[in-house]
């Protein structure tokens, strides 16, 4: 199953069924410790469902309706009503935002499928980044992955921990930090 929605990730996706209903399903990951009937939706996590396979079980991160001019959405969110009653997996591997730690080195990493971040994601990363901040290491290294590459970025902990120091670390790809607005005026 993960192979087929592999696949045809991106476009158009893998016409399957979900909750009895046929879509297109993307953004596919292996669902460790999870089982089931074989087609059934059995859990969800993070905007994912799911779905048992006859040797475990994969989970069907974004989904799009068969109906012309459909969004591709959170599998969770366009199966609501369905993904109501489903019990919750809590660090299930899926989740778009992780953060680790080794000695006074922090890790906040994040994935967000296609790197499109909805509202949402923007605030629970925001949440993320403030709650490492707010940990006792002295540089917190922030990783962007996605379909593209890996970015890196170094933040050195000042003694001012609203003022971090910013500068690209080891990347594999560009990357670009915006300066902060100034209040004055550009001179000419």
């Amino acid at each position: 199953m993960l192979r087929k929605i592999d696949s045809a990730d991106g476009m158009p996706g893998l016409v399957d069924s979900l909750s009895f209903q046929e879509a297109r399903l993307f953004d596919a990951h292996e669902a460790h410790g999870i089982s089931g009937v074989p087609g059934t939706v059995v859990a969800q996590c993070d905007g994912a469902l799911a779905r048992a396979t006859v040797d475990g079980a994969v989970w069907i991160g974004h989904v799009r309706k068969l109906a012309p001019k459909s969004l591709k959405l959170p599998a969770a969110k366009l199966f609501a009503a369905e993904a109501a009653h489903l019990p919750h997996r809590p660090g299930c591997g899926y989740a778009p935002i992780r953060y680790r730690e080794h000695v006074e080195v922090a890790e906040l990493a994040f994935s967000f499928y296609n790197g499109a971040m909805a509202t949402g994601a923007c605030e629970a990363l925001l949440e993320a980044y403030r709650a490492a901040l707010a940990r006792p290491t002295r540089v917190l290294l922030l990783t962007v992955a996605g379909i593209i590459g890996r970015t890196a970025f170094i933040l050195q902990k000042s003694r001012r921990p609203t003022a971090p120091r910013i500068s690209p670390g080891a990347t594999s790809m560009r990357s670009t930090i915006l300066p902060a607005r100034s209040s004055r005026p550009p001179t000419a």
